[in-house]
């Protein structure tokens, strides 16, 4: 039980650490950073010489940083890659060397997960577990198996390592643990450091120790120190300061056990001076101790490991050069050693860990491989932001405007906005929805492609880090379509006096009202009727007359808009009837009289009068004024 139980502990405290975590953490938090700042490295837009207290770099959407030697990297939310600070060798990874002091975005991937800035290398991993590196080589820190510089990212190892869930690379050595508990170390070996057995350059990955026995480690460029799966404590390079904490000062090119204890969880490896945490959350350290970097009140340097005063509510701590950070699990901020003074702007020395004011909630940290600056998160509570639904306006058949107000978002940053509608109450944006850009104030926009006569709710929405927030419901009923006029057609002539007006079916009429009228503006109508059919026949046009009609749809009290407008002409002429003789006559008298139909709407008639059929010549070819002809 007592192994099980330790298993588990350490998964907790693994799970809920972040700074070395192998899963990026999916908080929403606010990038943070003080002290160096003078090759931009803090990334706030400035180059100035230190920042005495800790402000605020960047937008709230952050989910890992590292520091650097002189740059920095980061992940966003999106899980795209950032970087800004010196960029001399490369260490950005854009394929080229200008520097920036603000955060400036690196290719267009976004399946980043973890990273790592050493000493102007940059180290990522990306969701596919693959380990990818470039910027500075000339100890063969990027693993390439070269020492040129590369201004991209370059894949490492990827017949060797197989999938990493942890880098780290500081002052040109570098090491990984892959998702099998592997550990891997290569770059500068002058010290013993990589752990094979030599002093050597290894510009690839040398295994060290065996398969699926490592769960951390931390590298200082002259020494090396991790903590294997079995929550044992090992450590190997120099040890001039008693940096390895086995009670003695002598180097070491293998791994060596630290002690007998076997509930070290977490470890930070700074070039003389080292820290450590256990299961229980108490906090360990040795090394050199000029500086008080040890917080045990003394500036006595300890070849082994001591406690850091009697708390045990440590979560992560991070040595670097003369001066140590560390929080703690209520997310509290601490700090010892030789720190500059705000107020004096003088460096003073800070014997045991104090507490730094005004800081909380910090979840991540990260100390530059210089010890010139550190990098932090803060866990950011975000708040719903506030929003409401305006009234909406213009509803047609198939389309309505709608419109919403965000009035706050606490600070945070926009996703997205816009409005959900369906047939439910209370639509959410599972439903269809609208994407109206960003930011606060007043939007619109009009719905469309909607469904006629027919009821629909709609809300403002809007998508920030604390989720959506809803506008209040709002209720949407569209028109009857508009009817569709098939015949007569717009601008149609020669229509006959007698015809039959039709218009597309709707299956939500009950009826329809049919107006018809000589003026465009339907001042006084020929007919303004209610019929139960899509059809209509019309008998008394009159003759050679512009004529306007237009249909309404009706199912209760409900009506729709009036269809357009088509205007026709009426034909000019009727067609002669011929009366006597009737067709086909025979025995006719050759002093007939021609008589035909009437039109009193004319002055005269052409009579033509022909022995073939087609006309091509006549017997007679006159005009009269009656309409009979005696021949």
């Amino acid at each position: 039980m007592k192994i099980k139980f330790l298993v588990f502990l350490l998964f907790v405290i693994l799970s809920f650490k972040t700074i070395d975590a192998s899963e990026p953490q999916t908080h929403y938090s606010t990038l943070w950073g003080w002290q160096g700042n003078t090759k931009g490295e803090l990334g706030d837009g400035t180059k100035l010489l230190f920042r005495d207290l800790p402000i605020q770099l960047s937008p709230n959407n952050w989910i890992m940083v590292s520091g650097g030697y002189s740059h920095s990297l980061a992940i966003m939310e999106d899980s795209t890659l950032w970087a800004w600070g010196q960029n001399v060798f490369g260490a950005f990874g854009n394929g080229r060397t200008d520097s920036s002091n603000i955060p400036i975005k690196i290719g267009k991937e976004n399946n980043w997960k973890f990273v790592s800035a050493g000493t102007n290398a940059s180290f990522a991993i990306k969701s596919d577990g693959s380990l990818w590196a470039w910027g500075r080589n000339s100890n063969g820190e990027l693993g390439d198996s070269s020492n040129n510089e590369k201004l991209t990212p370059v894949q490492i190892g990827k017949n060797v390592l197989g999938k990493v869930k942890y880098i780290t690379g500081q002052l040109k050595v570098t090491a990984a643990i892959t998702e099998n508990s592997s550990l891997y170390i290569w770059g500068n070996g002058k010290f013993g450091a990589i752990g094979d057995g030599t002093y050597e350059q290894r510009n690839f990955p040398v295994q060290i120790g065996n398969s699926g026995e490592w769960l951390i480690v931390s590298c200082s460029g002259t020494h090396t120190i991790a903590i294997k799966t079995n929550g044992t404590l090992w450590a190997w390079g120099y040890n001039v300061w008693g940096e390895l904490g086995d009670g003695t000062y002598i180097s070491q090119n293998k791994p060596i056990q630290i002690g007998n204890d076997s509930d070290w969880v977490d470890v930070s490896c700074e070039h003389t001076a080292n820290l450590a945490l256990k299961t229980n959350g108490t906090l360990w350290a040795w090394g050199t101790n000029v500086f008080a970097e040890l917080g045990d009140s003394t500036m006595v340097s300890k070849n082994y490991p001591i406690q850091v005063g009697k708390d045990k509510d440590w979560m992560i701590a991070r040595s670097m050069r003369c001066n140590v950070e560390a929080i703690k699990t209520d997310g509290s901020f601490w700090y010892w050693g030789r720190i500059r003074n705000y107020e004096t702007l003088k460096s003073d020395t800070i014997f045991v860990p104090t507490k730094m004011d005004h800081i909380n909630n910090v979840i991540q940290l990260s100390r530059s491989s210089a010890g010139t600056y550190s990098l932090f998160l803060r866990n950011y509570l975000a708040k719903p932001a506030k929003i409401v639904t305006l009234p909406q306006g213009n509803v047609t058949s198939n389309s309505a405007e709608v419109g919403g107000k965000i009035f706050s978002a606490e600070g945070e940053k926009i996703y997205q906005r816009g409005f959900c509608y369906d047939l439910d109450l209370d639509p959410t944006i599972s439903k269809d929805t609208t994407r109206n850009g960003i930011g606060l104030g007043e939007y619109h926009t009009t719905l469309t492609n909607l469904l006629p006569f027919t009821k629909y709710y709609v809300r403002a929405y809007v998508t920030t880090a604390a989720g959506e927030a809803y506008g209040e419901t709002e209720r949407i009923f569209t028109k009857l379509s508009t009817p569709i006029l098939v015949y007569p057609q717009k601008s149609q002539i020669d229509v006959p006096l007698k015809a039959t007006f039709k218009w597309k079916n709707d299956m939500n009429a009950l009826k329809y009202n049919i107006q018809l009228s000589k003026y465009a503006d339907f001042s006084k109508f020929e007919l303004d009727t209610e019929v139960v059919d899509s059809t209509i026949n019309i008998n008394d046009l009159e003759l050679h007359y512009d004529y306007y009609w237009r249909v309404q749809t009706i199912n209760g009290v409900y009506q729709s808009e009036w269809s357009e407008v088509n205007s026709f002409h009426t034909i000019k002429f009727l067609k002669q009837e011929l009366f006597s003789p009737i067709e086909n006559s025979i025995n006719i008298p050759i002093d007939c009289q021609l008589k035909w139909s009437q039109n009193g709407q004319l002055s005269s008639y052409i009579l033509q009068v022909s022995k073939n059929q087609d006309f091509t010549s006549f017997v007679l070819d006159t005009i009269i004024s009656q309409s009979n002809y005696k021949y």
